[in-house]
């Protein structure tokens, strides 16, 4: 993919743009992705953990087109950023959208890839991507996103159990919808609920809408006990 019709394919709007720190550390990078309840790929592209200089939304099996992307994330030496929380409007879809997706995390501290670690990106895939090509690296992140949405819907399939975790979950949200009449207590009581429910976040990717959606009334409701907890505890 030439370098015109790939810079068409990053949403970031300048119109957004923020001044970042002086000392930021522009060797450290960052990609966020969403899988979306259609096959799309949301992807952020990031100096840090903060400052965003790449939106784009892909279909998850376009392999070629993802490939070209994270390699030109490697590369970029982006002049203009904004803050992840402006950058959600670039993307088409809202906050509340973004929190019912699947999401994660690869992270760079060494993009110029001087010094004597090998390893360049953290993945959540399994494995790390050492010194490569950006080229080669592409390839890497195009198949392992592939791979990694693919064995997050069987999981799905497997956890689903023909319909019986849907109990389960109605269950965890009518515990969790009960109130003691104090958020506090509300919160840390339930934490080890919620804790344990953080690591089926894969459910976010299921087939099936009445899993998926329970899940996603899990984690808002989830979201609403700590945000009422640290509007005390602060």
């Amino acid at each position: 993919m030439d370098e015109k019709n790939l810079e068409a394919l990053n949403r970031f709007n300048k119109a957004v743009a923020v001044t970042p720190p002086a000392d930021l550390d522009r060797r450290q990078k960052a990609v966020e992705f969403h899988y979306t309840d259609g096959g799309k790929l949301i992807l952020f592209g990031m100096l840090g953990n903060t400052y965003v200089f790449w939106v784009s939304v892909t279909d998850i099996a376009d392999k070629e087109t993802n490939s070209a992307i994270f390699a030109h994330i490697i590369q970029a030496r982006p002049e203009a950023v904004t803050d992840l929380y402006r950058s959600t409007s670039l993307c088409g879809f809202s906050m509340g959208q973004l929190i019912g997706f699947y999401h994660e995390w690869l992270t760079c501290d060494n993009c110029e890839g001087t010094g004597p670690s090998h390893i360049l990106w953290k993945t959540p895939f399994g494995g790390v991507y050492g010194r490569m090509t950006p080229a080669n690296t592409g390839n890497c992140f195009a198949r392992d996103i592939l791979e990694h949405y693919q064995k997050l819907k069987q999981q799905c399939i497997y956890r689903a159990a023909g319909g019986a975790y849907h109990k389960i979950l109605q269950s965890y949200l009518q515990f969790l919808s009960q109130s003691t009449g104090d958020p506090c207590r509300n919160y840390l009581d339930r934490k080890p609920l919620l804790d344990l429910l953080d690591k089926e976040s894969y459910l976010l990717c299921a087939e099936d809408p009445t899993l998926r959606e329970l899940y996603q009334k899990l984690i808002y409701r989830s979201v609403k006990l700590y945000n009422d907890y640290m509007a005390i505890a602060r």
